[in-house]
């Protein structure tokens, strides 16, 4: 949390918060697409700098899909959109739980590995949330949004357009990354053909989830435009991989989770993971040269540890 006394925010924020009265901001969080702070005890607000309306519109539509699935966990909810002076924003209902690194900071070994037990049965249960609509692809609509009749023509459309950003830089800083292309461009139709077309989170890591007093998992938060139809196998590659994007969290942690991971799948799920892994690093890699030096870092370590297994 940041200090209200220190925290800086956008001009549009700023006036948001004045607009609503808020004169000592506490800030949630903070993602790719806006601001998070509390409005009550009940209800949160969340500003989007630079958003529009029409895609507030569309996401309200997909938290009140999810809110009616009997889910053991809370989802996010948007309660009403509001505007002041061009800058969208929402109210929405305010979930229960201690953010799941700050609860393994106070847990004991034993309800530390209770939590990441959980944080994977949440990542399966996310594959329950089944979608009937044609495309495979992304979910909320947005500019630019992709979809495809398959799931693999998907990944294949959504790997070059990440290329056509970052394969130069890619190319530079990771040697032997032209394989892990090659490697992709196989693996993806042999072995990534898909028939169901679950709601893939596409972000599921700790920064995302709350955790109850039960050591259970109380919500999932920050479905978004990142949200995706098709494998519900890639939110299992978040739960292992994107785990150490978190301060929080140790190699001892991520190995804790594929060792169950391999014992409920065997070899031929960490095979499928390892491709996934492989495919969100090159996804991950045009924002993350910009924008986020320590996800940069994931970026490149993650294909270097691809490299290593398909060379």
């Amino acid at each position: 949390m940041e200090n209200p006394e220190e925290a800086s925010y956008p001009d549009e924020v700023t006036a948001v918060l004045e607009h609503e009265g808020i004169d000592e901001p506490e800030l949630l969080g903070k993602g790719g697409e806006g601001h998070i702070f509390v409005r009550s005890d009940t209800d949160v607000l969340k500003i989007y700098p630079g958003g529009e309306q029409s895609y507030l519109e569309r996401l309200k539509t997909v938290h009140g899909g999810l809110a009616r699935r009997n889910l053991s966990f809370e989802t996010p909810r948007i309660k009403e959109i509001r505007t002041h002076e061009g800058t969208p924003y929402t109210v929405e209902r305010r979930l229960s739980g201690t953010p799941m690194a700050q609860a393994c900071a106070k847990a004991t070994p034993q309800d530390r590995q209770t939590i990441l037990l959980a944080f994977l049965d949440a990542a399966y249960e996310l594959g329950t949330v089944q979608v009937s609509r044609p495309p495979y692809g992304d979910y909320v609509e947005h500019d630019g949004m992709l979809n495809s009749k398959s799931w693999t023509d998907y990944l294949l459309l959504k790997l070059d357009e990440a290329l056509a950003k970052s394969r130069e830089r890619l190319t530079a800083d990771v040697e032997d990354f032209d394989k892990v292309v090659d490697y992709l461009r196989e693996y993806i139709p042999a072995n990534l053909a898909c028939e169901e077309k679950a709601l893939v989170h596409n972000d599921f890591w700790p920064a995302n989830v709350l955790v109850g007093e039960e050591n259970n998992i109380s919500a999932v938060l920050d479905y978004s435009v990142l949200a995706v139809i098709g494998d519900s196998r890639m939110d299992l590659c978040g739960a292992l991989n994107y785990l150490v994007l978190d301060d929080g969290f140790t190699r001892h942690d991520a190995d804790f989770i594929r060792a169950h991971l391999k014992f409920r799948g065997g070899d031929e799920l960490m095979e499928v993971l390892d491709a996934y892994y492989a495919y969100s690093a090159i996804f991950w890699g045009e924002s993350a040269t910009f924008e986020d030096p320590l996800l940069y870092e994931w970026v490149k370590t993650a294909l270097k540890i691809i490299v290593g297994k398909i060379t």
